[in-house]
């Protein structure tokens, strides 16, 4: 097979750099909500109203927002498009999230990534309709760009006239329209990946049924990563003790005088840590030696 140059990049660090296949996938995610306090802690989340601890502070006032500028106004918007009639177990709100690959993200310039949500956010308007698109943003604060949108499954039914042999057009909440086989996403995914393979030169991921991948949520996600950022900080302490050069090429592709100063006061604040045994264990100590002494003195 044959690809361009653009489609290799470099990976890894140190000696274990390598060239390899750029990744180039369109990344697409939907969430069902079900209750008004789901919506609007999910729109608190996207305006920065609540902590987020994977977003730089900093960087927050890069973020886009489109349709609304605070979680009351999308709110607001939100109850104005539900219909009266509503069944209690009702899908209210779809949250989607729009990306690419992170290789290609960092490829693209500010204009680009522009153009790409821009086309997203084209597409759900023709999906939805945009008076049902309450809400869409971009997040450039966090580890790689993506868009936020939320639409209302409104769409137009023909219900029969009680009594009368007529019918009439009523909006219904409807998401069952939109997702309605057990492969929905995997047909929502091939949708995207057509509308932006042309354009953009993103390439369709494998499917779930394929790969045995599974979504992982957010807590999920975080967990993962202590415990990848623990099991790294208790590799690098072991470098560090036993002075290998070959140790610290393979964890952190440097050598020993190269250690940044942060990792430093991480293993000095364990070797501190090891001394607390040691004192516990005098403290212990100390009233067997008080009774030694009572009883020498009798």
């Amino acid at each position: 097979w044959l690809c361009s140059e653009s489609s290799f990049c470099l990976t890894g660090r140190g000696r274990g750099r390598r060239l390899e296949l750029m990744k180039k996938y369109v990344i697409l995610r939907i969430q069902k909500l079900k209750s008004a306090g789901a919506v609007r802690r999910s729109l608190q989340h996207s305006f920065r109203e609540r902590e987020t601890p994977n977003a730089d502070p900093v960087r927050s006032e890069e973020n886009a927002h489109y349709g609304a500028t605070s979680s009351d106004q999308a709110m607001a918007k939100f109850r104005d498009r539900l219909p009266q009639n509503t069944r209690a177990n009702s899908v209210l709100c779809v949250e989607y999230l729009i990306t690419a690959s992170p290789e290609v993200m960092k490829t693209w310039n500010r204009e680009k990534q522009d153009e790409y949500f821009e086309e997203a956010r084209r597409w759900l308007r023709e999906k939805h309709g945009s008076q049902n698109i309450i809400y869409a943003g971009v997040h450039r604060d966090e580890a790689n760009p993506h868009m936020y949108a939320y639409a209302v499954p409104v769409v137009q039914k023909q219900v029969k006239v009680r009594g009368k042999d007529e019918y009439r057009t009523e909006e219904r909440l409807s998401c069952r329209d939109f997702f309605r086989w057990k492969d929905s996403l995997a047909r929502l995914q091939d949708e995207a990946h057509e509308r932006f393979q042309n354009k953009f030169g993103l390439d369709r991921g494998k499917k779930s049924f394929k790969t045995k991948a599974k979504h992982r949520t957010v807590m999920e996600f975080y967990h993962e990563i202590n415990k990848t950022q623990a099991r790294h900080e208790t590799e690098v302490y072991q470098a560090k003790l036993t002075g290998s050069e070959e140790v610290y090429d393979k964890v952190l592709g440097l050598k020993p005088e190269d250690l940044p100063g942060a990792q430093q006061s991480i293993i000095e604040g364990r070797k501190a840590t090891k001394k607390k045994p040691e004192q516990k264990k005098q403290k212990e100590q100390k009233p067997d030696e008080q009774d030694n002494s009572w009883s020498r003195s009798r």
